[in-house]
């Protein structure tokens, strides 16, 4: 995924290096995880590997907790809080009139 966005958006301007476990020894047959690390999954942590820069655009790929590999496009501009309130703000509200 990282080398598709690279192609498509050049080299990106933020990468970070995902370390793996390291392979089981010869007598193990399962790992023990602490608290962490079932705490990380249960919150949806997410492992960023790369990050593009594109306008206001920034495009992260990584890997989420569960194992899933994921895109995300955020456009910080659009997303700001004065740009969300401007369209969460109330409108004026007309006054029904009823005729009996």
């Amino acid at each position: 995924m990282t080398a598709y966005l690279s192609k498509k958006y050049g080299a990106p301007t933020k990468e970070t290096k995902l370390n793996l476990l390291p392979p089981l020894k010869e007598d193990e047959y399962v790992r023990t995880f602490g608290e962490w690390w079932y705490l990380t999954c249960d919150i949806g942590a997410i492992l960023s590997r790369a990050e593009w820069k594109q306008g206001n655009m920034k495009i992260v790929t990584g890997i989420t907790s569960s194992g899933r590999t994921f895109i995300s496009f955020l456009d910080e501009k659009t997303l700001s809080h004065a740009n969300l309130d401007e369209y969460f703000k109330e409108g004026q509200t007309a006054k029904a009139k009823v005729t009996w």
